[in-house]
């Protein structure tokens, strides 16, 4: 039996010039991306990397995590519940609880730049964006323990919301090595919402008039600063919505300590002779 996989999708873009006069100009462009995937026909599952966060399954979409699902903490032990697969809930889970939740392909994506001229100052702007995507906060299961694993690890601030006392209404369960409060990587609490929009690069520039660089013998010279990655607006816990655990396309999705892009900004100039 063969594997049957299909894919569909629709891109808009548009682009246009908002106003435009003798000294000042301004264009923009905007675009929006969506693609839906589906595994249509698969002998059988295929997990991704070693501790299986990701599976692929017939009648599902690839990129799809595979977890254990958190419902809440019991407000009287402080103890993670999670849903069982006949529908009964429990602290104690087995691998047929598993199920899929949540994708790392966005719903839709895409960005929006402006373009402004102003007799010899020039300005683009660029806006980056995804919504629907999740990404698995790998670092957040590793430090958030709480030090129940090792004395060596850090501890995450997220650790303060934590269970103390009974009546205690919080997603972050009492503090123990014992039982699956903190011991079930594939825990659906640290899959989060990594929807954002990114000002991915801004530029200022200044064209010198033709009558200042002809004296000197240059045909044109324009001074610039260009930033990159400046501001991002995210409900996603980690350093960056678009970490991914390596180069690799089977670690998509999965937060494992990668560094957040960085943010950098740059002075040149551009000179013609």
């Amino acid at each position: 039996m063969l594997s049957e996989v299909s894919n569909k999708g629709i891109e808009l873009a548009i682009t246009g010039t908002i106003i435009k006069s003798k000294d000042f100009e301004w264009s923009a462009n905007f675009n929006i991306s969506r693609n839906v995937n589906r595994a249509e026909k698969l002998v059988s599952p295929i997990t991704f990397e070693a501790r299986e966060y990701r599976r692929t399954q017939e009648g599902a979409a690839l990129g799809s995590f595979w977890l254990y699902k958190q419902l809440y903490v019991d407000p009287t032990t402080g103890d993670a519940i999670f849903q069982h697969a006949d529908g009964t809930t429990g602290t104690t889970v087995t691998t047929a609880d598993r199920q899929l939740m949540g994708n790392l392909i966005p719903d839709f994506f895409g960005g929006f730049s402006n373009n402004i001229s102003y007799k010899g100052f020039d300005l683009n702007v660029l806006f980056t964006y995804q919504y629907g995507n999740k990404v698995f906060n790998f670092n957040k299961y590793i430090l958030e323990g709480g030090g129940t694993r090792d004395a060596s690890r850090s501890i995450l601030k997220s650790q303060l919301n934590r269970w103390q006392k009974e009546g205690d209404i919080t997603n972050t369960p009492r503090v123990t090595s014992v039982g699956n409060n903190y011991n079930i990587e594939q825990n659906s609490r640290y899959l989060e919402d990594g929807s954002f929009i990114r000002l991915k690069a801004a530029s200022l520039g200044y064209t010198l008039p033709a009558s200042v660089t002809s004296k000197v013998r240059l045909g044109k010279v324009r001074l610039y600063v260009l930033g990159t990655n400046l501001w991002l607006k995210t409900k996603y816990s980690g350093a960056d919505p678009e970490s991914s655990g390596s180069a690799g396309q089977n670690l998509d999705g999965l937060d494992t300590a990668t560094p957040p892009q960085p943010r950098g900004i740059q002075f040149g100039a551009n000179i013609s002779f």
